[in-house]
């Protein structure tokens, strides 16, 4: 399947064109509405999620001016007869190619009709802190939230990671940015917290130890979102050390310390061709 995309009239049309632009009924209808002032362009992706496909045609198209908000018909060509839902992931960038917003709907079923998708974009909410949004090449890391959903001792603990061109196949990595003396950081410690920064803090020392391995299981959400469920985290002790080294005291740090702390995310392409990180402030 091909897509190709134009302007009319302040909505943005797609449609398949493997067989031409044919007589067809649109399926989707994607209604964008919040997109950001000084955006300039739109692109959506589609996955299909009951076949876990990810389409590899995508809608880019200019945003007319003063035209907001966009309508967005798109026909997936044979999906009124072979119903299937699919989710949309969609992103506008201003003038510099820098992202502005991205967003990422549920599961939206096809129609006997045009189906309407509303999709309300979501401005950057630090956009400083999103070091790649001016990237051109997938994935793209713009934003992490955090959420807790159930109820004390069994919530399910996850992060939203949202940006844009993710794949099913991208891998994420989450580092704890704790910090504390590196005199209490020996061998346990520097397997698992690899990074040394320099520490302002003078409470802790000249330097401090930070980049403490997270675990964590990715869920595939769509083109726009991937969700990274925290289990419970183990933490980093260290047994004391030995004679005559008994002064210094034993470093025992507790998973929820860990997570209490700023994180930094990284997602990367399968093969490693590209990667994208995303530090808490």
């Amino acid at each position: 399947m091909s897509l190709q995309s134009w302007i009319l009239h302040g909505a943005i049309l797609a449609a398949s064109v493997a067989g031409g632009m044919g007589c067809s009924l649109p399926e989707y209808k994607l209604l964008v509405s919040n997109i950001p002032e000084g955006s300039t362009r739109i692109e959506a992706a589609i996955y299909l999620p009951q076949s876990s496909k990810l389409l590899r045609d995508q809608v880019s198209a200019e945003i007319p001016a003063g035209k907001v908000p966009l309508s967005v018909l798109l026909d997936l060509q044979g999906t009124v007869d072979q119903p299937e839902r699919a989710v949309f992931g969609v992103a506008t960038r201003d003038a510099s190619g820098c992202i502005t917003a991205t967003s990422n709907t549920a599961p939206v079923a096809p129609s006997q009709s045009v189906a309407d998708v509303p999709v309300r974009m979501i401005p950057l909410v630090n956009p400083s802190a999103a070091t790649d949004r001016c990237n051109k090449s997938p994935p793209i890391l713009v934003d992490v939230q955090r959420e807790e959903l159930g109820y004390f001792g069994n919530a399910d603990k996850r992060l939203l990671l949202g940006g844009w061109g993710f794949v099913p196949t991208d891998q994420v990595t989450i580092k704890s940015q704790i910090q504390f003396s590196q005199t209490l950081c020996r061998s346990q410690c520097r397997m698992r917290c690899p990074d040394v920064k320099p520490c302002s803090n003078s409470n802790l020392g000249t330097m401090c130890q930070t980049g403490c391995s997270l675990t964590g299981t990715m869920e595939y959400a769509g083109p726009g979102l991937l969700l990274l469920h925290l289990p419970e985290q183990t933490g980093v002790q260290e047994p004391p050390p030995p004679p005559p080294q008994m002064t210094l005291a034993r470093l025992d740090v507790s998973g929820a310390e860990l997570l209490g702390s700023p994180i930094a995310v990284t997602v990367t392409a399968a093969d490693g061709s590209a990667v994208t990180t995303f530090v808490e402030q």
